[in-house]
């Protein structure tokens, strides 16, 4: 499942207010680079769990990240919008290599 907000949207603002922070999956780059990443949010009203793809501007393991907008259907003319994925957790207990 996938929602869509307008950046910087009243709507977007309220989805936050419900949201808390669970992870991060680092997608390009160190913490004290600029990089890409994906935010894990939990919703406890819904017990849903939620990735949005995220960048941090500056340097720096303190420096403030935003989200990641595009163009609605990827034309210039639609708006910029963020969009969260619905994800499910999974543990991984143990990776096991085997020789070829």
């Amino acid at each position: 499942m996938k929602l869509e907000f307008i950046e910087d949207s009243v709507e977007l603002k309220e989805f936050e207010k419900t949201l808390k922070w669970k992870d991060q999956d680092n997608v390009e780059g160190d913490l004290d680079d600029y990089h890409t990443f994906d935010a894990i949010y939990y919703q406890e009203s819904s017990g849903k769990y939620y990735s949005v793809s995220m960048t941090r501007s500056s340097g720096g393991i303190y420096s403030k990240a935003r989200y990641s907008a595009y163009h609605r259907n990827f034309k210039n003319s639609e708006p910029l919008v963020v969009n969260f994925h619905e994800v499910k957790p999974v543990e991984v207990v143990r990776i096991e290599w085997e020789m070829c």
